[in-house]
């Protein structure tokens, strides 16, 4: 697994075609470091945030200069993506007393579909309740009206989504981007931080899952 440095030292010549980021919060670094180590080192590359921002919910004074670091380390990120990374994840990690359970969140609605009927069965540590396993749509704006007649629904079939969306604080350059497809997760633990190695598992098959659902959505394309 080739692991780049985000802020300090050089990047390595990735190869990967998946690129894992860890540490945009530095809380939960040692989560996606656990992650990562559950994961086959050739599928790929490692980007470590070796000074990634607090998790901590800031202040109403502080939220603009909190917002501003925030788009400013996600620009950062795209001097570390290469033509090689076909799918970027964004691993973060919460607090769920229901968990282990985990958000997907993409812009495109087709690894959604994936996830929601592929990626959830048999994940470690949380059986294969649908619930666990939730796809999020990312949205630049609210998505338009659901259509108000029968046959228009009937037309519309699965692009007529019920996703649940959100807007994403982060340039759409990353999270909207033509050369790759980013995915955000959010793996939420059940357990206080020090123990969130102990869930590695669970997130690393979160991951693979995603990935794999990423993967068969390129071979589609590739086949139109």
């Amino acid at each position: 697994m080739g692991v780049l440095t985000l802020f300090k030292g050089g990047r390595d010549h990735a190869r990967a075609p998946t690129l894992l980021v860890v540490g945009v919060h530095r809380e939960e670094r040692a989560f996606g470091e656990a992650v990562a180590a559950q994961l086959p080192a050739a599928d790929f590359d490692l980007l470590r945030i070796e000074q990634g921002l607090s998790g901590r919910r800031p202040g109403p004074d502080e939220l603009t200069a909190y917002r501003r670091r925030h788009r400013a380390l996600y620009t950062q990120l795209l001097d570390h993506i290469t033509p090689s990374h076909r799918v970027v994840l964004d691993l973060h990690t919460g607090f769920d007393e229901a968990g282990p359970c985990a958000d997907v969140l993409c812009a495109d609605t087709g690894l959604l579909r994936c996830i929601e009927h592929q990626g959830m069965t048999a994940l470690p540590g949380a059986g294969a309740a649908p619930q666990r396993l939730r796809g999020l749509r990312l949205v630049d704006a609210a998505p338009a009206m659901e259509a108000t007649h029968a046959e228009d629904v009937a037309a519309a079939g699965a692009t007529c989504k019920r996703w649940p969306w959100v807007r994403p604080d982060i340039p759409q350059a990353v999270w909207c981007a033509e050369g790759f497809l980013y995915v955000g997760i959010e793996v939420y633990l059940p357990s206080a931080a020090q123990d969130a190695a102990a869930h590695a598992e669970f997130g690393a098959a979160v991951v693979s899952a995603t990935v794999a659902c990423a993967h068969r959505l390129a071979g589609a394309e590739r086949r139109r």
